[in-house]
């Protein structure tokens, strides 16, 4: 009698494991770079990465963290399904849809509030 372990390792399909090590190694280089790229101050002196997940004050945005969040795994999931060769369209619209959907909806709140490019202090 095989156990779930056993059953789910039988199969377990190789190109699966390989394009996922593939995927999170190439994910572990970009955070690398990022951090070195950060740390590098003689070269790049104006940038800091950051700023990607914080708020003008230095304070973690919420919002952002997700949306850096939901785009890692929906690019995961997007290079998988075109891997099976499987990919549908409600995933390819959904995939440009969240990221479209978010930058309208803070377009508009900024616009209601009288900010300008998110600026805090208007």
């Amino acid at each position: 009698m095989k156990t779930a372990f056993l059953l789910w390792l039988s199969n377990l399909d190789v190109s699966d494991v390989i394009l996922n090590s593939l995927l999170g190694l190439v994910l572990i280089f970009i955070f690398v770079s990022a951090w070195k790229v950060h740390n590098d101050k003689e070269r790049y002196a104006n940038l800091n990465v950051f700023t990607l997940v914080t708020h003008a004050d230095g304070s973690f945005s919420r919002p952002a963290i997700q949306e850096l969040g939901v785009f890692i795994l929906f690019s995961w999931g997007f290079v998988m399904l075109i891997n099976k060769g499987s990919l549908p369209e409600w995933y390819a619209m959904s995939y440009l849809g969240a990221f479209v959907a978010r930058a309208a909806h803070s377009a508009y709140l900024n616009s209601k509030n009288g900010k300008e490019n998110g600026d805090k202090n208007k």
